[in-house]
């Protein structure tokens, strides 16, 4: 998983902008910027979604963060067909448990 600030020279460079430019749309000093590239300096979380929305991706995309669903799904797409339905199975199993058949959980 890439650290946020290789993600974010990355979606950056994609889009064509400069650290300057950057910088301005988020209205922070190019010095401090060039900091968050660097990986020496970290943004705080407003500044986190100010930079998404301009590079119009998500902060979980900006940040190297996956839900854990999408993790779950990757781990799950790398095994064979046969331990696929393995895991389907123990999943249903679980499904089957007291726990989630309770009336306050439908």
């Amino acid at each position: 998983m890439a650290e946020f600030h290789e993600n974010l020279a990355s979606l950056r460079q994609g889009q064509g902008m400069s650290q300057k430019a950057m910088a301005e749309a988020i209205d922070v000093a190019q010095s401090t910027y060039s900091l968050y590239e660097k990986g020496a300096r970290e943004p705080n979380i407003h500044k986190i979604i100010k930079i998404a929305n301009v590079l119009k991706v998500s902060a979980d995309e900006l940040l190297g963060t996956k839900p854990v669903e999408d993790q779950f799904m990757a781990l799950v797409k790398c095994l064979d067909n046969m331990d696929r339905a393995e895991v389907t199975g123990v999943i249903k199993q679980m499904l089957k448990a007291d726990k989630y058949n309770r009336e306050e959980n439908k």
